[in-house]
């Protein structure tokens, strides 16, 4: 199976909070199509500011706003763990394409994003590429594993028993 790290709270959100959208500066996905691993960079996000702009964002897509993030569990809720560092769950991957082809991704002459997890530009001025994702399955058991730049083979046998 394909995998892709994310860091964490995007990984979390594209597991249990509707993230439809990876934005990535180009095409990792190439023409994969397929079930797709999120596995969650091992980086710990425990920077205040970082999480402070994460929650932002996120509420700015429509997840509620905790105006006190001190503690990120408040913020995700019991049972959703912050984990770092594992495969916490499996998603389809459906779709990639530019952000200035969202418009013809959604029909032509539509000029709104295909997703509000989808971002317009890169750190260069450069348009974002989305992966399009759908039908995310949470793993019973995150499988601890380290992660990769862009897609990476995960052996299908390391989920057994996971869900």
């Amino acid at each position: 199976m394909k995998a892709i790290t994310v860091r964490q709270l995007w990984a979390w959100a594209i597991i249990h909070a509707g993230k439809d959208v990876e934005n990535r500066s180009r095409n990792v996905a190439g023409d994969y199509r397929g079930p797709l691993a999120i596995h969650s960079s091992g980086r710990k996000s425990d920077d205040p500011q970082y999480v402070r702009d994460a929650v932002e964002q996120m509420a700015d897509r429509g997840l509620p706003r905790k105006d006190d993030i001190s503690d990120l569990s408040t913020f995700i809720g019991a049972g959703s763990p912050l984990l770092v560092g594992c495969v916490l769950g499996v998603v389809d991957l459906i779709a990639t394409h530019t952000f200035h082809e969202c418009q013809t991704y959604r029909g032509g002459g539509v000029t709104q994003c295909c997703s509000p997890w989808g971002d317009a530009l890169d750190s260069h001025g450069e348009y974002m590429w989305h992966l399009v994702l759908a039908n995310p399955r949470p793993l019973r058991l995150p499988l601890q594993i380290p992660g990769h730049l862009g897609l990476w083979e995960l052996p299908d046998h390391l989920l057994t028993g996971r869900w």
